[in-house]
C-alpha cells in the first residue's frame, strides 16, 4: 500500500523563482487532440463558447495508492482583448480520473475581469479536501480562498497500479539482454533508467503511481545489474542500448508514444539515448541530476532538467548545477529547468521533503501536451 500523497509546494500560474522555462509549452488552441487539453477545452466552452486557448496550471493527487486528479486550468478567448465579458479569462478547478482522460467533476470557475493580473495556486489537496487560492487587483488585492470536499470522490483505488511488475527480458542490437519490471497498461509507455547505485526495483513506488495514472511503465536494469547482460559494447558504451532496447519493446508492444525519465548515471544513458534515437523515437525526456554527456544538442523531443539546487559530488563538493546548466542551455527545445530544494542526488530526492514534488512535476511533464 502507497503512503497517502500529501500535498506539496503548488505550482503558481506565474511561475516563481525556482522554475526556469525554456521552450516550453504554450496555451493550447481549440481541438488540441491531447486528452487532457481536450477535455479542459470543452468544460470551458461549456461555460463560454468564446474560449479558444487554455493551458494547464497545475495536476495535483488526490488520495492514497492509485489517485484520482485535481487540474487547475486556465482559458482565454481568441484575441485575448478583454470586451467586457468577465467570463472571457477563466481558470477552473476539475476532477480528472486516475487516467488523467475525463472530466468527472467540475469544482468551480474563477473570473478575472481584470486580465493577467491574478496568480491561482492549489494550496492543499488530500483525501478530504482541497484549497485553493487567488490573489491580484481582480479581488482587489485580497486573497480569495475556497475550499472544496473531496471526501465522496473515488475513494475505492484502482487494483492494477498494486499488482507486481510482470517480469520481462528483451535483446539490445550489439547483442546483450535486458531484464525489466513492467507495470500498467496503456498506449503511453514510459521507461524508468536507475542511477548508478540503484536497480529496477528502486523505481516500484514512482512506477505504480505512473501505471495509475495511465502509462504502460518499464523499469530496466542496466547490463552488469541483476541479470541483464552487455553484449559487443563495453558498459558505459553500451547502456544507452539498453534505453534503446527499452524503448523499442514498449513501442513493439503497442506503446504510441514513449518517454525516458533517467537518474543519474541513467540519465546520462538516457540523453546518450535520444541523441542516438530516430526521429520521434522518444518523445520526451527526463533527465534527473544525469551525468553529463559531449553533444547535448543532439538530444531530441521534449526535455525536463530537474535536479536540487545544492546538489553536488565528490569529495571537494563540486556543485552538479553550473555543468546541468550548461546542458540545459546547449540542449534545443523545448526544454525546462526546475530546481528543487535541497541537497539530495537524483532518485535520493524521493526520500526527502521534496520527493512528492518531484513525483507531480514528472507528472505534470508527462501529461502535458
Amino acid at each position: 500500500m502507497f503512503k497517502r500523497l500529501l500535498a506539496a509546494i503548488a505550482v503558481f500560474f506565474l511561475i516563481g523563482p525556482d522554475v526556469t522555462r525554456g521552450q516550453g509549452p504554450t496555451p493550447t488552441p481549440a481541438g488540441d487532440g491531447c486528452s487532457i487539453h481536450a477535455r479542459l477545452n470543452a468544460e470551458f466552452r461549456k461555460r463560454n463558447p468564446d474560449i479558444a486557448h487554455v493551458r494547464v496550471v497545475d495536476v495535483r493527487p488526490t488520495l492514497t495508492e492509485v489517485p484520482k486528479y485535481l487540474v487547475l486550468g486556465w482559458g482565454i478567448r481568441a484575441d485575448r482583448t478583454f470586451r467586457g465579458k468577465f467570463d472571457d479569462e477563466l481558470f477552473g478547478l476539475f476532477l480528472f480520473d486516475e487516467a488523467l482522460s475525463s472530466v468527472e467533476k467540475v469544482f468551480d470557475f474563477i473570473p478575472t475581469p481584470r486580465w493577467h493580473d491574478t496568480e491561482v495556486r492549489i494550496t492543499r489537496v488530500d483525501a478530504s479536501r482541497a484549497v485553493l487560492e487567488a490573489r491580484g487587483e481582480t479581488y482587489g488585492g485580497r486573497l480569495l480562498r475556497r475550499e472544496y470536499d473531496l471526501s465522496k470522490e473515488g475513494r475505492t483505488p484502482r487494483r492494477v497500479a498494486t499488482a507486481p511488475p510482470e517480469r520481462v527480458s528483451f535483446p539490445t542490437e550489439d547483442g546483450g539482454l535486458v531484464h525489466a519490471d513492467l507495470y500498467g497498461e496503456g498506449m503511453r509507455g514510459v521507461v524508468l533508467a536507475p542511477g548508478g547505485r540503484f536497480n529496477k526495483e528502486s523505481w516500484a513506488k514512482q512506477a505504480r503511481v505512473l501505471a495509475g495514472a495511465g502509462f504502460r511503465v518499464l523499469a530496466i536494469d542496466f547490463r552488469g545489474s541483476g541479470q541483464s547482460r552487455g553484449g559487443t559494447r563495453a558498459r558505459d558504451e553500451g547502456v544507452r542500448l539498453d534505453v534503446l532496447a527499452a524503448v523499442r519493446y514498449l513501442r513493439g508492444t503497442g506503446a504510441k508514444t514513449v518517454s525516458v525519465v533517467g537518474a543519474s548515471f541513467g540519465g546520462g544513458a538516457a540523453a546518450e539515448a535520444s541523441a542516438e534515437a530516430g526521429p520521434g523515437e522518444i518523445d520526451r525526456l527526463i533527465l534527473l541530476a544525469h551525468s553529463p554527456v559531449e553533444r547535448p544538442e543532439l538530444m531530441k523531443g521534449r526535455k525536463l532538467f530537474i535536479l536540487s539546487r545544492d546538489d553536488s559530488r565528490g569529495d571537494d563538493k563540486t556543485p552538479r548545477l553550473p555543468e546541468i546548466r550548461d546542458q540545459y542551455e546547449r540542449a534545443p527545445g523545448p526544454k525546462e529547468l526546475v530546481l528543487l530544494d535541497g541537497s539530495a542526488h537524483a532518485q535520493f530526492i524521493f526520500e526527502t521533503g521534496q520527493g512528492e514534488r518531484l513525483m507531480r512535476e514528472i507528472l505534470r511533464f508527462l501529461s502535458e501536451p
